[in-house]
């Protein structure tokens, strides 16, 4: 392969991740796509070494996450998967959460409970902390939200509605995200923004 070509690391993947160390990517997709009853998979893949670690497996007929994110400090990524599948056998959907899986021992956990609408877009923070996402209501309509790691002390960063696909910056001081078409960046130093993220403590605005 000449300089500059693409090179094709899985031929299955539907999502991928790269690792703050830049030495991994994680991939999500099929574990057979051909396969009339699918299983779906997260690896991760050497990029030294081209070698493929199965992290964990989920027996689904369709799985396609909505946003996965490498956490900054530690061994874990967080995903948006549906509770039980897209549609069940009697047509109710069922709405997307975000989990977070361990790398080294495939555990999975989910850190949010969203019964009428969908959480997804996980972005994580460069120290490993915090969770920020995008999370509907029963409109249907998607706020911007910051969460601790572990699910706890959701907080709303902002009040417009329609904000979509968060993305944190690597020195933790601004979040990106795309809102009616356009991109926009979020200082968490704002006086506004610091007292809302005090609720990240379980404390009041």
């Amino acid at each position: 392969m000449n300089a500059g070509e693409p090179h094709e690391i899985a031929s299955w993947a539907n999502h991928a991740v790269l690792s703050p160390q830049q030495n991994q990517i994680a991939l999500w997709g099929p574990v057979d796509r051909f396969a009339k009853e699918k299983e779906w998979k997260l690896s991760v893949v050497d990029l030294s070494s081209m070698k493929e670690h199965v992290i964990v497996k989920f027996d689904a007929d369709y799985l396609d996450p909505m946003g996965m994110s490498w956490a900054g400090t530690a061994d874990q990524i967080a995903i948006s998967l549906p509770n039980t599948g897209t549609i069940t056998a009697n047509g109710t959907r069922q709405w997307r959460n975000i989990y977070t899986i361990s790398l080294s021992d495939g555990s999975v956990k989910r850190v949010t409970n969203n019964t009428v609408a969908d959480a997804i877009s996980p972005t994580w923070s460069p120290d490993g902390r915090h969770i920020a996402y995008a999370h509907g209501n029963e409109m249907r309509q998607t706020y911007f939200w910051v969460m601790n790691a572990d699910g706890s002390c959701p907080v709303q960063l902002l009040d417009i509605v329609g904000v979509n696909t968060p993305s944190w910056s690597p020195d933790g001081r601004f979040i990106a995200f795309e809102h009616e078409g356009r991109l926009y960046t979020l200082d968490l130093q704002n006086e506004d923004i610091v007292q809302r993220m005090k609720g990240l403590n379980c404390e009041s605005k």
